[in-house]
């Protein structure tokens, strides 16, 4: 975090919070930062840490080891269009498997032009809405430019810049004192050594496996389609990067061999079909010569990172419910002790072009959800949390649902009505 200029003194303080327990939540890295979605969990776990005599630590997590794909290279920003404005970074295909960290940031042309690109789509969006407000909106977006720009001009990779945008807007404008956890740090990978040879050994290799493979039967036999799917006999809980400079970390799958009382885990690079073997003892590996090229894999990441951190607590998203659906029981039948799986609270916001739709539709006597009585609503909802006054609560959720259920219930009844009205026709 000190490389990056983003440890602030306030962060330093909650890190020395750690024995207390961590409440965590992470990402990739996303372009330009990524969506607001990623705020809410950071958000969700701060607030979460607050609780208790003395409090936790809020922790987020930058899996900056996972391979380039397409999730990672592309988002979408509002405008005017159904589909909004598409962004995506450029990523030459030798970079294709590689660790996000190792795709380096795009050119300086490409960055203006796609915040120009942004800017002018949210121009389009405040057509007719009053001068003032858009001035501020403006005035925001410029601040954000700012940001992003001052991210961009000091770092090198598009990670390392992500994560400066995600830590300015947190640690250094907001001062909540989240501390970053960039796992592809040298000396933080180093930290969750233990974890990786507690996994690999055996029996708890086999262990997991089965475990793994159970809970996925399961969910199958429920009629569901399982995330992470069976693992193999030969599997391995974490990836290897392959060394040759020409390949960019290119992440190798590797498989474990049993021969007699050996054990070897071997893998070959697709990009220089290199074969790369390593010998481990099966009950007590020891993973030093290679501990700066693995990184853990999506069902192995949390058991890892417990194995260091006392998580009590991880925030996720849907995506991350159903991979946890099939660690959590593996992490128990090892005796291992996993951290609590929470769902992330989102934040609901208006916007001026939101209102000025909702505008455009009551004119027509079409109902909206944008009404001033659901965010007084919400507003009320938040006083009372803050006086901790449960009835003050409760007629707010009242009220809420109210305000929710009055344009749903409008919005059904004109369907039926169009549908009736097209029937007679």
């Amino acid at each position: 975090m000190d490389s990056l200029g983003i440890l602030t003194i306030k962060t330093e303080e909650t890190l020395d919070k750690v024995r207390n327990g961590v409440i965590e939540s992470g990402q990739q890295p996303m372009p330009l930062g990524g969506t607001s979605l990623i705020f809410n969990k950071i958000a969700c776990s701060k607030s979460i840490s607050e609780l208790g005599n003395e409090g936790f630590t809020p922790l987020f997590f930058v899996a900056d080891y996972d391979g380039v794909h397409h999730e990672l290279l592309n988002m979408r920003t509002p405008n005017p269009s159904e589909t909004g404005l598409l962004l995506s970074y450029p990523a030459p295909p030798q970079y294709h498997n590689s660790p996000i960290r190792n795709l380096p940031k795009p050119s300086e042309k490409w960055m203006k032009e796609s915040l120009e690109k942004i800017t002018a789509g949210y121009k389009g969006l405040m057509k007719g809405i009053d001068r003032s407000t858009q001035e501020k909106v403006l005035m925001n977006m410029q601040h954000a430019n700012t940001i992003i720009k001052n991210a961009y001009y000091s770092t090198s990779n598009v990670s390392d810049w992500s994560t400066k945008i995600q830590a300015s807007l947190i640690n250094i404008e907001a001062d909540l004192g989240v501390p970053f956890l960039v796992f592809s740090e040298p000396s933080i990978r180093r930290c969750f050594q233990k974890g990786f040879e507690s996994l690999i050994a055996e029996p708890n290799r086999s262990k997991f496996i089965k475990a793994s493979n159970e809970i996925v039967s399961i969910i199958e036999e429920e009629g569901y389609r399982p995330q992470i799917g069976y693992r193999g006999r030969d599997y391995v809980p974490f990836f290897f990067e392959c060394m040759n400079n020409g390949c960019n970390r290119n992440r190798v799958e590797l498989k474990y061999i049993k021969e007699n009382t050996q054990a070897y885990i071997r893998g070959i690079c697709n990009r220089c079909e290199e074969e790369y073997s390593f010998n481990i003892n099966p009950s007590k590996p020891d993973l030093s010569d290679i501990i700066d090229w693995i990184s853990p894999r999506v069902d192995s990441r949390q058991i890892i990172v417990d194995s260091v951190l006392p998580v009590l607590a991880h925030i996720g998203g849907p995506g991350e419910t159903s991979y946890y659906a099939e660690v959590i029981p593996s992490a128990e039948y090892l005796g291992i002790p996993f951290p609590i799986f929470l769902r992330y609270t989102r934040t609901f916001y208006n916007t001026p072009w939101n209102n000025h739709g909702a505008k455009e539709l009551e004119i027509l006597d079409l109902p909206t959800l944008t009404e001033k009585r659901l965010f007084n609503s919400i507003s009320l909802w938040v006083e009372g949390r803050n006086n901790q006054d449960s009835d003050t609560i409760r007629e707010a959720h009242q009220k809420i649902h109210q305000a929710v259920m009055k344009p749903y219930g409008n919005t059904v009844k004109g369907k039926k009505t169009s549908r009736k009205q097209g029937r007679r026709n």
